[in-house]
């Protein structure tokens, strides 16, 4: 039975999500290195932001939420709220697409590159069709808890990696 010790020795790495932490740790990392080098001002608030949102995902997916998750109801709801609310806000808060943008140079050439590619990106989301605007957080939450996507996800590894990132992708739309 959890206790309060255990919420801060349990841990099982996701080496899934500790890669992609990582990786966008990086990215962000380097895009705000090269905004500070070309005296492009971009508030270090949005830099904690981005890392609090990595830190808590990492926390989430390895940390005790991942160890009891399968096993109390309570603390797997917890973890995937945890993914689907106060991640996305954090890395909205950051403004990493803005921050790309400042950074990314501009294709003259008529060809599409990494900042058309987030152009497109940005636009697609700022009008999303009929199946984005079905697909709310709450809905979701609910199809996901009273059907057996909810037990599948427990059983099975990529159901349940798939589920965090639908939940992830779902609170960032949202």
């Amino acid at each position: 039975e959890p206790d309060i010790t255990v919420w801060f020795t349990q841990w099982r790495p996701d080496w899934l999500w500790i890669t992609a932490a990582i990786l966008a740790a990086l990215s962000y990392g380097r895009a705000y290195t090269s905004a500070r080098r070309a005296r492009i001002a971009w508030p270090k608030r949005r830099l904690l932001s981005w890392s609090s949102a990595l830190t808590l995902l990492t926390l989430i997916t390895s940390g005790p939420p991942a160890v009891y998750g399968p096993v109390l109801l309570s603390v797997h709801a917890v973890g995937t709220m945890g993914i689907a609310l106060p991640i996305p806000c954090l890395l909205m808060a950051a403004r990493p697409l803005r921050l790309a943008l400042k950074v990314l140079p501009e294709r003259t050439d008529g060809s599409v590159g990494p900042r058309e590619g987030i152009l497109g990106l940005a636009r697609m989301a700022a009008q999303p069709g009929p199946l984005l605007s079905g697909l709310t957080l709450g809905s979701l939450t609910v199809l996901f808890y009273l059907t057996p996507a909810f037990e599948l996800s427990l059983r099975e590894h990529l159901a349940h990696e798939t589920s965090l990132v639908l939940f992830l992708i779902t609170g960032v739309f949202f």
